[in-house]
């Protein structure tokens, strides 16, 4: 995984800590980590107000929001140059997607079982997913 998409899940870890909200990475993106392929589309689920905490992290991290419906909103960053407390540079092309979705019910637990496929019924603490990948990227 490259430096600047550890580094906004990073932000995004730290975002929804200071909101003092949990979020959980869910479905094909954690599978994504687990086998350890690409990903640039990072599904998250989360108690708070889905809609407003999409917004506030499109701040962030220098992105864009998007409400697409009342299932999801979509923070896009484009992957410019070097990324540092949300800020980016002219340089790069690509970008890094998050879908913010409330959580289904009271659990999280509750939540996946609601889901449609095996694979997309799998969920972590965001802050914890953040803590494997810099381990394994040599991190802390």
């Amino acid at each position: 995984m490259d430096n600047r998409t550890i580094r906004l899940l990073q932000l995004t870890a730290e975002f929804f800590k200071d909101q003092r909200q949990q979020a959980f990475l869910v479905g094909g993106s954690l599978r994504n980590i687990l086998l350890g392929e690409p990903c640039n589309d990072w599904d998250i689920v989360t108690a708070g107000d889905a809609p407003t905490l999409a917004r506030g992290l499109a701040d962030t991290l220098g992105g864009f929001y998007a409400h697409m419906h009342e299932k999801a909103s979509r923070v896009v960053v484009p992957l410019k140059g070097n990324i540092n407390k949300g800020d980016v540079s002219e340089e790069g092309g690509q970008e890094v997607i998050f879908d913010v979705s409330p959580l289904k019910g009271k659990s999280v637990e509750f939540d996946l079982r609601q889901r449609d496929f095996t694979a997309n019924a799998i969920a972590a603490p965001l802050d914890e997913v953040v803590r494997y990948i810099e381990l394994g990227e040599g991190g802390a």
